[in-house]
């Protein structure tokens, strides 16, 4: 698919416009995947409506313009985040040696598990990509739908470091924060680990869950000892 030019199958503007849930579904589904595979700027609304097999009419319909069907795809989400909110509350009321624990399995496992279906991986690339490219377009959808649980964690990772590291501060919580979000991209998009591992290990494989907590809360307990020897 040539993602740089309009397709030559555009739909007359008389076509009629009938309104049905699945037809939405597929809309979603459909940009989604687009943009997951190349990007927000890459992907026209004519491509869109193409892969969803509706009329071109429909889309902003149901949608609007770009950014909307944009910021859609993660409202249709966000039940997932809220879930990390209630997983992190959760975790906070465990005793302080086990808090860390819980705190990365709470990032953790909604990911891990986002990857079990098709259209649960299409929408780890979907993030992924947005968060790796950061353009004016996906920052605003990033700021209201992702950033407020980020600094949700990012304020329970300082507590629970700050309880074993004394004068771990948020600013270097933020940046553990982010070295443990790089990790779990890096899982959800990875495709080479079949290869590296000679056919042994399968990519977004699930059984790595309890590996995959242990090495980032390994990795901030190194990370805040670091931080505070330094300071």
């Amino acid at each position: 698919m040539n993602l740089t030019t309009e397709s030559s199958t555009a739909t007359p503007a008389t076509t009629e416009v009938k309104a049905r849930p699945d037809r939405r579904q597929n809309i979603l589904d459909a940009s989604q995947r687009l943009f997951a595979r190349f990007g927000y700027h890459a992907v026209t609304i004519r491509q869109i409506a193409a892969e969803a097999r509706v009329p071109l009419a429909l889309v902003g319909y149901y949608f609007g313009q770009k950014q909307e069907l944009y910021d859609a795809i993660f409202a249709h989400w966000s039940g997932t985040v809220a879930q990390r909110s209630v997983d992190l509350r959760e975790a906070l009321a465990a005793t302080k040696g086990e808090q860390l624990q819980r705190i990365v399995s709470a990032m953790v496992v909604p990911v891990v598990r986002i990857r079990g279906n098709a259209q649960g991986e299409s929408y780890a690339l979907f993030l992924t990509r947005g968060l790796n490219q950061q353009g004016i377009e996906e920052d605003r959808a990033i700021r209201e739908f992702l950033d407020p649980v980020s600094a949700e964690f990012i304020a329970a990772l300082q507590g629970a470091l700050a309880h074993e590291y004394p004068g771990f501060t948020q600013a270097q919580a933020a940046w553990g924060y982010q070295f443990a979000l790089g990790t779990l991209l890096h899982y959800l998009s990875d495709q080479r680990v079949g290869r590296l591992s000679n056919g042994v290990n399968t990519a977004g494989d699930p059984a790595v869950e309890k590996q995959l907590v242990a090495f980032i809360m390994h990795g901030l307990r190194g990370a805040a000892q670091s931080f505070v020897a330094a300071a």
